[in-house]
């Protein structure tokens, strides 16, 4: 008798595919398109460099990455190499910066790694000064050991070294024979013995090479100055290529192509320098956060436009960017917000004017131009456009609302439905579930008319465009509601501050670090200003799940309110 086998299932298979990202190498990604701005070759080293360090089968004998940055000086080499430990550390200055220009002669490279043995400045570790040296502070022995190397981690635990070497062009060719040492190895013995480990270092060497030659064969200037160039970039990128094969041998240069590569930094653009100055004014509104006050900042493009034109006034560049706008403006604010002229919620708008009685002027036909003066304004207009709160959120759309569910009556204790009815006025109305932003509606019967709305928000919402033709409109009658609501809880806050309870607030977001920043600030902007809650302290968590932990001070009615805007936020009483 024959029996028939019964076929086999084979079995299933899926295509792997490592070129997608990570959750963790995008959230870098948006990091970079938020911070670093054009250099695409560079862009693409840091995020494999990034990618190597987090892959935990890379080759753990060798530094995770070698890098280097080429190109013009003041076009972001240095800025791009804080990157990663901005992303990683939390801290742009997290790294070991060592200034190459120091070692042009191989006796200098004492100062790098130590004195020999047996030589009157030799330390040991056995030696009570090279103990005694606090974590927080370098030791002056030898640039690279393992001390410093944690040292310029700034505290953080992550298992991640940055080093920085500035003007690496500058050094002797002894200099790039140790670095060999430390690209095969993974690891330096100093002079005192010490074996410094580097297999969990990524190093970023940024240099001018080649820029001399490229310098003579174009017109006009340079770096962030230059407007137009002779050269292309596939014809600079020769040039840097040759003059690095001329100053480092083949078995370096084979190292560097396994660990990394070369990326050649080009001249922003004007468009490109802005954003630049938009990121430093993002800091400053972080800064604010971070420091309590919680009020937003709005800069105009006029004010972007001033920054940056006196930035770069004479033969300056980018670099100046950054102390101008603390001059001009960070310190300003700080003054403001100390004598309480702004408070947290207010909406800061930084603009320019000419000085007052000041004209330009034409000397041998080209204009002198005034430098522009900072000023800043308070708009309390609600949901002003050009501010950066959480606004857009509260007043989106019904078809953008729709695509976010909100709680319904249901999902609501008989206490939060009950105080919501008294909060609301509803009476016998029947609360409706809403899936306009995330709030409940009361059902109006009769209409309503714009006279009788209050507090001043009919004219708000006119102004936005958001006031309809026919007023008991379904969504209008919520933003006024939900505004006017709010603004009552404000006053009552206000009034009676012994009424306020201790909360415990938790925002969690699993995909991305910069959406929960985001998410995080409107939530902190809309309790401030809308409903006078008062925030005591906040933490961030910075691996996944990345949280977002307040502590805050508010009415009951405050919370239970947050709780239907926000259904994903987590609540505890203290």
């Amino acid at each position: 008798m024959n029996t028939q086998m019964a076929p086999q299932e084979s079995p299933r298979r899926r295509r792997l595919d490592p070129s997608v990202l990570s959750d963790a190498e995008m959230a870098f990604d948006e990091f970079l398109d938020a911070n670093f701005f054009g250099q695409p070759e560079a862009r693409l080293l840091l995020r494999k460099a990034y990618a190597s360090y987090l892959n935990p089968l890379r080759d753990k004998t060798k530094p995770i990455a070698f890098l280097v940055f080429a190109g013009e000086s003041r076009t972001g080499k240095t800025e791009g190499a804080r990157m990663i430990p901005a992303f990683v550390h939390k801290n742009r200055f997290a790294l070991l910066k060592i200034n190459c220009s120091e070692y042009m002669d191989k006796h200098s490279l004492w100062n790098l790694k130590g004195s020999p043995r047996g030589h009157i400045s030799n330390q040991v570790a056995t030696d009570a000064t090279y103990q005694l040296v606090p974590k927080d502070e370098k030791h002056g022995y030898a640039e690279l050991m393992n001390h410093n190397l944690e040292w310029s981690k700034q505290g953080s635990d992550a298992p991640l070294s940055i080093v920085l070497l500035d003007e690496w062009d500058k050094a002797c060719y002894d200099f790039n024979m140790l670095l060999l040492q430390a690209m095969d190895d993974g690891q330096i013995t100093l002079g005192s013995g010490e074996v410094v480990d580097f297999r969990n270092t990524i190093f970023i060497a940024a240099c001018n090479s080649g820029m001399e030659e490229v310098e003579r064969a174009e017109s006009g200037g340079i770096g962030f100055t230059a407007t137009e160039s002779k050269l292309s970039h596939a014809e600079v990128r020769k040039v840097v290529d040759r003059v690095i094969k001329e100053r480092t041998p083949p078995e370096f240069r084979n190292r560097l192509k396994e660990l990394g590569g070369v990326a050649v930094f080009q001249s922003l653009t004007t468009e490109m320098m802005k954003l630049v100055v938009r990121r430093d004014f993002k800091d400053i509104q972080e800064l604010i956060n971070a420091t309590g006050y919680f009020f937003s900042l709005a800069v105009t493009e006029a004010a972007v436009d001033e920054v940056l034109r006196q930035a770069l006034a004479g033969k300056g560049n980018l670099s100046n960017v950054k102390s101008l706008i603390t001059k001009e403006i960070q310190i300003p604010l700080g003054i403001e917000a100390t004598k309480r002229t702004i408070k947290p919620g207010d909406f800061v708008i930084v603009d320019v004017e000419l000085p007052q009685g000041a004209v330009t002027a034409e000397s041998d036909g080209v204009d002198t131009v005034v430098d522009k003066i900072f000023f800043f304004e308070i708009d309390d207009a609600i949901g002003q456009p050009t501010t950066v709160s959480g606004f857009e959120s509260l007043l989106r759309s019904p078809a953008e609302a729709a695509a976010s569910p909100s709680p319904t009556d249901e999902d609501l204790t008989d206490e939060e439905r009950q105080m919501l009815a008294s909060l609301f006025s509803i009476g016998n109305s029947n609360l409706v579930g809403a899936r306009s932003m995330s709030m409940l509606l009361m059902a109006v019967e009769g209409g309503v008319q714009r006279e009788s709305l209050g507090f001043g928000f009919a004219d708000q919402l006119n102004k936005l465009g958001l006031m309809p033709k026919t007023p008991t409109a379904f969504t209008d009658l919520h933003n006024l509601t939900l505004l006017s609501t709010m603004s009552l809880i404000k006053s009552q806050v206000e009034l009676y501050p012994e009424l306020a309870r201790t909360y415990t607030l938790e925002v969690k977001q699993d995909k991305s670090f910069m959406t929960l920043v985001r998410e995080s600030q409107e939530i902190v902007s809309e309790l401030v200003t809308l409903l006078g809650v008062r925030v005591k302290e906040t933490k961030m968590h910075h691996e996944s799940p990345y949280t977002f932990v307040m502590e805050v001070e508010a009415l009951p009615q405050a919370i239970v309110m947050a709780r239907t805007r926000f259904p994903k936020l987590g609540i505890k009483a203290a």
